[in-house]
């Protein structure tokens, strides 16, 4: 499709027909790669579509949108649509494209900052309560979407699924380690073990400690998770003892 095509089917979103707009989109989605730049142009129009309750396709709308705030270098909003697109928005094909493998990229590092900004809150509230209320009451914590924060873990979820499935047991680790996810860190050991032997376990722990050493910058969950590989390292059939000696 030329983009004089595409261009007629983008002036077709502001009919007042639904069905006339929903099959736009429906054209707009299959060339969207190629002519996202003049689809940008009717970012407001998709929102629009996105937002009305009573349209038939919100979904497709929001993955357009996604795909174009992606091509602009926008990521924050490519995130916020992409999440909202629904199956559109697939992550567990295993041809993913870059889109969706930039989107599950920026969506973990989202996740990790989220993750972060609410331990140091709590911290903040468990040490001092009058500290937190008058932080607080500065705007000094950043709002964390709590609707937007478990779309991202759902796909921090799919994506240590995949890798377990994959047995890439260091890349689940890393993001798991990364998101101060300890239950998921546990997890991976325990499949670790089940799909290899004790020796492999224990090159996993090895690696595991090196990603808390230098990825890990908040003390208190660099000493929890270093509890946890301490425990998980001695309760092992072969204790790794060389490990838990360096923890």
């Amino acid at each position: 499709m030329s983009t004089t095509e595409a261009q007629s089917f983008i002036s077709l979103l502001k009919d007042s027909e639904p069905s006339v707009q929903l099959l736009a989109l429906k054209n707009i989605s299959e060339v969207i790669d190629h002519s996202w730049s003049v689809v940008a142009l009717e970012l407001v129009t998709l929102e629009m579509l996105y937002e009305d309750e009573n349209f038939q396709d919100q979904e497709l709308a929001a993955f357009i949108a996604a795909k174009v705030y992606y091509y602009l270098g926008n990521f924050d909003q490519a995130i916020k649509y992409a999440l909202a697109s629904g199956d559109y928005f697939n992550i567990d094909t295993e041809k993913s494209d870059l889109f969706v493998e930039t989107i599950i990229t920026k969506s973990l590092e989202k996740y990790i900052e989220n993750r972060k900004y609410k331990y140091n809150r709590e911290k903040v509230f468990a040490e001092n309560e009058d500290s937190y209320l008058e932080q607080n009451k500065q705007n000094s914590f950043m709002e964390v979407d709590e609707n937007v924060n478990a779309q991202l873990r759902e796909i921090f979820v799919k994506m240590v699924n995949r890798c377990l499935e994959a047995k890439e047991f260091r890349l689940a680790l890393g993001i798991s380690i990364d998101c101060f996810e300890t239950e998921f860190v546990e997890l991976i050991f325990l499949k670790a073990i089940n799909a290899g032997s004790y020796q492999q376990a224990h090159k996993l722990l090895s690696y595991a400690l090196q990603c808390v050493h230098l990825s890990v910058k908040i003390l208190d969950q660099k000493k929890k998770l270093l509890d946890l590989l301490f425990k998980i390292a001695i309760n092992m059939q072969t204790p790794d003892v060389l490990n838990a000696e360096k923890i």
